[in-house]
């Protein structure tokens, strides 16, 4: 099976003579670059998860190799070492371990960069923890991060331990004091890791916001590497030659060139030159190469997205280039009508034809048909080139509906990060009454990163997971009755998109957009992945999920009620196939 960041083969083994067969899995690590390391070291722990998920405990010893079996390999090798380190003593000792590798293995952990990558994988973990939940108890795990627990969550806000884990005043976000569930929590957590440039982490184990393993500090001015050590009494430093950012080429000169500034409907949600969407430059025409557009992972493949902003009058023609050169011929249009703040996008043009052809530069857009469906529209369209005649179709799946009233139940319960009326008027406004009796998952709310192991000692059945039994009937008729119909339509949509996309056997990318190529075109992607990964692995993480796709384009999941709605297209998802076998 070929994923997107790694591949994992099946072999059986049979000695000739011999009745005996073996099976051996081989996965194959596809995301290290042929020089350097990788730009984040997400992907090689959800790899190193997976690794050790597919070894029990007699299955002998893990073969790990590369070209010359000492630069990747010692970085593998050292990188598992230390994350049990890290779990069994909170302390790791990088220096030491190496050098015991070393001693075994010439020249393990060949390079500075894989010597710091290291480091970058470390912090990852300690700062997200494992946040990886089985589908079976992704309906528990919703109603522990949406419980209201205000006086725990204003207890970790009002620490001062918090003040530069939590970045208050840097991050700017006003009236934080809100902030009461887990759900909401999870989310500012995920905003703070997305925009760090310095981590410096202290808080208590006890309350879990970031890991049972905390403080550490880091400075890129010093070449000298120790042990970190994990004490909550006590703060290591380390120095990094690489960006603890996790991209270290994030940067977006392209964007900001003066030449390019007009194409940018906002500076604030530009891409990363490291995976921005490249036109072919036109002789004689600075800038000609740029639009603001970003090359997004899928679950399977590279680059398996584009993400990017509604056209605007000045960049139509290089938005048709982009579908051109890029082989896409799927878009999934997601720009409402309606806008949470009520700002009109006047510059966002009817991009495609109606009744007849449209010429841009050199190509030609021609209305071939129009199927209305009740979540979109669906548009048929021909492409053609008119330098030599080639044509293409190309499909636009237009969900202005299910992006307004995305936006329509987010202007209804503010549940967003301005948290003008938060959510818990929203789930208080649907309590039952006193005096009824009621089952609850639980009392109190789980501490993020949440913990696998500690889920997996309650005493609910698998069946309990899979139905909304032990959840309280009014928590998910409100649910039901607010995000439902939406995710519904948005299921429907993704569905459709992703069939489409196989039954024409299209392989370039699916173009994805709305007015800014931010939130709702983040839900779409973030909700496209983890359904995938649902289907195929069992599992569900939502939080690094997002984390990744904000890495390779800011903005994407803008909002707590669009973070929510992901994970309400999950349970919906989970919930169908309840119905379906009932």
């Amino acid at each position: 099976m070929e994923l997107a960041y790694y591949t994992v083969r099946s072999f059986v083994l049979q000695k000739v003579g011999t009745i005996e067969t073996r099976e051996v899995r081989q996965l194959q690590f596809t995301a290290w670059p042929d020089h350097g390391v990788p730009n984040h070291p997400a992907p090689l722990l959800m790899f190193l998860r997976r690794v050790r998920a597919e070894c029990p405990a007699d299955s002998g010893p893990i073969i790990v190799h590369c070209s010359a079996g000492v630069g990747r390999t010692g970085a593998f090798i050292l990188l598992d070492i230390l994350l049990e380190q890290m779990r069994h003593e909170k302390a790791v000792d990088v220096f030491n371990t190496v050098s015991r590798l070393r001693a075994q293995r010439n020249f393990m952990v060949q390079t500075e960069d894989q010597y710091a990558f290291i480091y970058e994988a470390l912090v990852e973990a300690a700062s997200s923890g494992n946040t990886e939940i089985p589908v079976h108890q992704l309906t528990t795990h919703w109603f522990r991060l949406t419980e209201l627990n205000r006086l725990k969550c204003q207890d970790l806000l009002n620490s001062d331990q918090l003040s530069m884990g939590l970045m208050k005043t840097s991050m700017n976000y006003t009236n934080n004091s809100n902030i009461s569930t887990g759900l909401e929590l999870e989310f500012y957590q995920l905003l703070i890791q997305s925009n760090l440039t310095k981590l410096i982490s202290s808080i208590p184990s006890s309350i879990g916001l970031l890991s049972p393993i905390d403080p550490f500090s880091l400075k890129t001015d010093e070449k000298i590497y120790g042990n970190i050590n994990f004490n909550s009494s006590s703060t290591s430093t380390i120095g990094l030659p690489r960006s603890i950012t996790g991209m270290s080429t994030n940067k977006s000169i392209a964007a900001m060139l003066p030449v390019n500034l007009p194409k940018n409907r906002s500076l604030s949600i530009i891409p990363h030159d490291a995976n921005r969407v490249a036109l072919r430059a036109v002789r004689g025409v600075e800038g000609s190469d740029y639009i603001n557009a970003s090359y997004i992972d899928g679950y399977k493949s590279r680059a398996a997205y584009i993400a990017t902003q509604t056209p605007m009058m000045n960049t139509l023609e290089d938005f048709w280039r982009m579908i051109w050169e890029s082989g896409s011929c799927l878009i999934v249009k997601l720009d409402g009508t309606i806008t949470l703040n009520d700002l009109k996008f006047m510059d966002s043009p009817t991009y495609w034809p109606n009744l007849q052809s449209a010429r841009h530069g050199f190509l030609v857009v021609d209305p071939i048909a129009i199927y209305t469906m009740p979540a979109y529209i669906m548009r048929e369209l021909r492409l053609t080139d008119t330098r030599d005649g080639s044509t293409r179709t190309v499909r636009q799946f237009d969900a202005t509906s299910t992006a307004d009233a995305l936006i329509h139940l987010e202007r209804q319960t503010y549940y967003s990060i301005s948290n003008k009326l938060d959510f818990n008027e929203f789930i208080e406004s649907s309590r039952p009454i006193a005096g009824s009796t009621i089952t609850t998952a639980s009392s109190t709310m789980t501490s993020f990163p949440p913990n696998p192991s500690s889920m997996l000692e309650t005493s609910f059945t698998e069946d309990d997971f899979l139905r909304f039994n032990q959840i309280p009937t009014h928590v998910i008729s409100t649910f039901r009755q607010c995000y439902q119909p939406i995710c519904e339509s948005m299921l429907e949509l993704i569905s459709q998109v992703h069939k489409t996309k196989e039954h024409f056997g299209i392989d370039g990318p699916i173009t994805v957009h709305c007015n800014l190529g931010s939130g709702i075109t983040g839900v779409f992607l973030a909700s496209s992945l983890v359904l995938e990964r649902m289907r195929y692995e069992g599992v569900i993480d939502m939080f690094q999920t997002v984390k990744l796709l904000r890495w390779q384009r800011p903005g994407l999941v803008q909002t707590v009620s669009e973070y929510a709605f992901c994970y309400a297209t999950a349970l919906e998802y989970l919930e169908s196939f309840e119905r379906y076998t009932t």
